[in-house]
């Protein structure tokens, strides 16, 4: 900070020397201290990923978005500082070393004020911010965009996890496959390891995943790639059937247990793409079959658990909406309603012969009362007998995580 301030008093050029060597280490941990500073620069963010015209617009705040840390209660935690005589916002925040997040910003224009929407304390009522891509600085990974549509990056403690499968430098081996089924209505994007075959003539076995939001984990996560990186390090191969959404109202109505959607999911679609494998020379083993989804996919997965529990050898649930419930109006805020959750009900309810072999949750430890909610279920699920794992981990409810922690799952090594 007293480095840039310094530097916008000598000049311009001086100003962007200091800048570069602030961007290649801020969003990076301070290990002393445990805390991390991100810094963005609104020339950055105007001159490659926003059109933002600074010469008639003035921006009045920015906001720095930190999932479950800097957000509701929170907003104000995530409010940076202007460093004088620059175009740079800074913010350092506490963080714990095994902390692995997604972080963007939000900026705040002289627009908003002259629409007498000064700032209060907590999220405005009525914001009008204006969603910017974060910048190419502080970043370790990109995570591309939050559903609100801003740019977002990764920030990861020198203790979290490591996502060492996530490179984008090998060609894709296997095969992405993608089809529209009318009479079902499902949307599938495919992965087969194809290559498998290709290098070992006879029929090659292999597991498959059933993924909620493949458009997000097959665009935006790159999951094949990330798939066939884990393989090469020693995890066993697997098919995934991954299933699309056409939009968020189109998702709700998959995920929000939706009978009919997962029978079509687990007949239709489990029929098309053990046809493409076995066109391809792939034996797909019905005995390792998997399921997995996140926050409301999640939730689905753990319902199939129990309406089909001869369908799944194994239900992965990362971060599930344990809030919903069939009756109208249920939303996130039920989960600080002292109960364990219709969800859990129903594994309690549930006869000895329609519960699944194996569940496997995970929760961040920034959910709030959804870890409460998760080891509520677990306890559900050792009542019941259900070999079962509860994996709490560093973060919100957060891509970030989930995607390192469902390659762990499915048999990645994390070392070596």
């Amino acid at each position: 900070m007293r480095k840039l301030k310094a530097a916008a008093k000598t000049g311009q050029l001086e100003l962007d020397r200091a800048w570069m060597g602030v961007s290649l280490g801020s969003a990076e941990f301070d290990e002393k201290t445990n805390t991390a500073t991100f810094a963005v620069r609104l020339f950055d963010l105007s001159k490659y990923h926003w059109k933002l015209d600074l010469e008639t617009r003035k921006v009045t705040d920015v906001h720095l978005n930190l999932n479950r840390i800097t957000e509701k209660e929170n907003y104000e935690y995530g409010m940076m500082r202007h460093v004088p005589g620059t175009d740079i916002w800074v913010r350092t925040l506490p963080l714990s070393p095994t902390y692995r997040g997604a972080y963007s910003f939000s900026l705040l224009t002289d627009d908003d004020e002259a629409a007498g929407q000064q700032r209060q304390p907590g999220p405005p009522l009525h914001p009008r911010t204006d969603r910017a891509v974060v910048s190419g600085v502080s970043l370790s990974t990109d995570l591309d965009v939050d559903e609100e549509g801003r740019g977002t990056s990764l920030i990861s403690g020198p203790l979290a996890p490591y996502d060492r499968w996530s490179g984008r430098v090998n060609a894709l081996r296997g095969e992405v496959r993608t089809t529209y089924l009318e009479d079902s209505g499902l949307k599938i994007f495919a992965y087969l390891p194809t290559h498998l075959s290709n290098e070992q003539p006879a029929a090659q076995s292999c597991r498959l995943l059933t993924l909620f939001d493949a458009e997000t984990w097959f665009f935006k996560h790159d999951l094949p790639r990330a798939l066939e990186n884990a393989v090469a390090g020693g995890m066993e191969p697997l098919a995934v059937l991954g299933i699309v959404n056409h939009n968020n109202e189109h998702r709700l109505a998959q995920l929000k247990a939706n009978t009919e959607f997962l029978e079509d999911a687990g007949t239709a679609g489990e029929d098309w793409i053990r046809q493409q494998a076995e066109d391809a020379g792939i034996v797909l083993d019905p005995a390792a079959n998997l399921i997995a989804g996140q926050s409301l996919g999640g939730f689905s997965a753990l319902y199939a658990g129990i309406r089909h529990p001869e369908r799944y050898s194994t239900i992965i649930a990362q971060s599930p909406s344990l809030w919903w419930n069939p009756e109208p109006g249920s939303t996130p805020r039920d989960l600080a309603r002292p109960t364990h959750g219709w969800l859990t009900e129903q594994y309690y309810r549930a006869k000895a012969k329609a519960l699944p072999q194996h569940v496997v949750i995970d929760v961040g430890v920034r959910e709030g009362a959804m870890v409460n909610k998760a080891h509520m279920l677990a306890m559900a699920l050792k009542a019941r007998d259900i070999k079962h794992e509860l994996h709490v981990h560093d973060g919100g409810h957060d891509w970030a995580w989930w995607r390192v922690a469902l390659l762990e799952h499915l048999g990645a090594k994390l070392e070596g």
